[in-house]
């Protein structure tokens, strides 16, 4: 029995990885020529949702295939005491110990006299220091016939600058000055153009070879669909696929949702996947990725970051400054400030000829729902605020028969009654 192959959660490879033939044959042609190729220490940078993780167990699969020892890290928010340069260190010592166990102890000397007397000499252990034990791994796997080794650190946007110093330090001394066989691949979002790289401490990583991962196309988005489907002899309509599809941007967590609730609402592989099966599939998709992506993100902003996207998003496609400070009514300090606010979380990128975009083009359809919900907000604020009007006196209403009327002054009046 066929198990569902699409796999809509984060960092897992799916069974198709479309899109990305020119970057790993680019690692492949890299990892083969050494160290002067300049993508040997590169960065490989990406908006949230576009894959860098997946990207990353793809290279590590392909290094690993080629003889590469891989050390991979990830710098998560860092809490006290966790760094990630001792993480690799500590790493680098594991290795070794698979690779070349060094003894504790060596025996040194045997007296043979009234009583047997062995001599011990304790042997120092490896060292702890990041540069030695990352050349001490390239030489031992070297020997053991491996070709090198490959650094991996995910989030690098979230590394401190005594961490990026100390991995920095010891790529310069091993693969730049040494030429020998490290190689390096850090995956971040790309807001670190802006932030960590300018500073002092990140001169080496602002000399590293950018990969960029984008959103994948039209064209190798649908092959990341179909393929799987063709390989489990699923059939599908492929017209109907076309337009749902598009409805995932590009995003490979969303064509793996997509594909996922398709073959499950049709009962796959037993059954092919008809036109009724896909549209339910996008609107599950769009449920998921907005559960799981695009509404985590944007409630992490505050009100006056939604409203800047919410002047974004009146735009059909990149903004300018001046139109979000006209729509907010501010000015062009006050867009800067919030623009470098976004570009820093990653929520905003810079376009062409210094416009801004939505990093996640999901957000703006929120950025959308809360404007419409804030605008009806204000009208029934300003329709039920208002003070109320005096309501009309009670008439009097008494009847005169002389007039054949209703008396229309108010109740309780002194003097005759009136008709008009």
């Amino acid at each position: 029995m066929t198990g569902n192959p699409f796999k809509p959660s984060f960092g897992q490879l799916p069974p198709h990885l479309a899109g990305r033939d020119e970057l790993l044959s680019n690692v492949r042609a890299t990892l083969s020529a050494g160290p002067g190729r300049p993508e040997f220490t590169s960065l490989v940078l990406g908006a949230r949702g576009t894959g860098k993780t997946v990207c990353l167990l793809a290279i590590r699969d392909e290094a690993e295939a080629a003889g590469w020892h891989v050390i991979q890290r990830e710098a998560l928010v860092p809490e006290a005491g966790d760094e990630v340069a001792s993480g690799i260190a500590e790493d680098c010592l594991g290795a070794l110990e698979t690779i070349d166990p060094p003894p504790k102890r060596r025996l040194t000397d045997i007296g043979i006299l009234k009583l047997l007397s062995l001599k011990w000499e304790n042997r120092e252990a490896r060292p702890q220091d990041l540069q030695k034990s990352l050349s001490n791994l390239v030489e031992a796997t070297q020997s053991e016939g491996g070709a090198g080794v490959l650094l991996i650190v995910d989030e690098f946007h979230n590394i401190r600058a005594k961490d990026a110093s100390r991995i920095a330090s010891a790529l310069q001394r091993i693969t730049k000055d040494q030429g020998k066989p490290l190689a390096f691949f850090g995956a971040g979002l790309p807001h670190i153009e802006y932030t960590l790289l300018p500073n002092k401490g990140f001169t080496f990583f602002q000399r590293c070879y950018r990969q960029d991962i984008e959103r994948v196309n039209h064209s190798d988005a649908i092959k990341a669909v179909v393929f799987p489907l063709q390989e489990s002899g699923v059939q599908v309509d492929t017209e109907h696929l076309k337009l749902a599809v598009a409805a995932t941007q590009g995003y490979p967590f969303s064509l793996q949702s997509l594909g996922f609730h398709m073959w499950e609402q049709a009962g796959a592989p037993h059954n092919d996947i008809a036109a009724e099966h896909i549209d339910v599939a996008v609107e599950l998709m769009r449920d998921e990725v907005a559960r799981k992506v695009s509404v985590p993100t944007w409630n992490r902003l505050s009100q006056v970051d939604r409203r800047f996207l919410g002047a974004m998003a009146q735009d059909d496609g990149p903004s300018r400054s001046a139109d979000i400070a006209r729509r907010l009514d501010v000015d062009g300090r006050y867009v800067s400030t919030y623009r470098k606010r976004l570009l820093n979380e990653g929520v905003v990128v810079a376009a062409d000829r210094g416009l801004l975009a939505f990093a996640n083009p999901m957000l703006r359809d929120l950025a959308l729902e809360h404007e419409a919900e804030a605008a009806a907000m204000e009208a029934a604020r300003q329709r039920y605020s208002m003070k109320p009007s005096k309501p009309p006196a009670s008439r009097c209403d008494a009847w005169m028969p002389r007039s054949e009327a209703r008396c229309v002054r108010p109740e309780g009046h002194a003097g005759p009654h009136r008709s008009r």
